[in-house]
């Protein structure tokens, strides 16, 4: 399931290429509104986390199960116009899990 990686063979310029444009991107955020810059910033923690475990595992592992994220994700689009949508701005497309909101195709 996960590869079997050298350190030196990380792709660490595109992991530092991200952090630079992410950083950038929490100033814009920042400079237009800073109630939002710690939950921002959060969330690109969480996602950087989820981003290095996942670049990990094997791809071929992941295509072997396509199917069942084609079926998780196709019943949460569903659920989500019929029964467990939120709406949020005017638009019915969240799934709201305590404090936290997210999309189907955030997955």
């Amino acid at each position: 399931m996960l590869k079997k990686y050298k350190l030196r063979s990380y792709n660490f310029i595109l992991v530092f290429i991200l952090i630079i444009t992410s950083v950038f991107a929490l100033a814009v955020v920042n400079s237009a509104n800073s109630a939002y810059t710690m939950k921002q910033g959060a969330g690109m923690v969480v996602s950087f986390v989820i981003m290095i475990i996942v670049s990990f595992i094997d791809y071929n592992w992941i295509l072997k199960y396509f199917w069942i994220w084609y079926g998780v994700v196709t019943v949460m689009l569903i659920g989500v116009l019929t029964v467990f949508g939120h709406g949020s701005h005017g638009a019915t497309r969240w799934f709201k899990i305590g404090p936290i909101q997210l999309q189907p195709s955030e997955f």
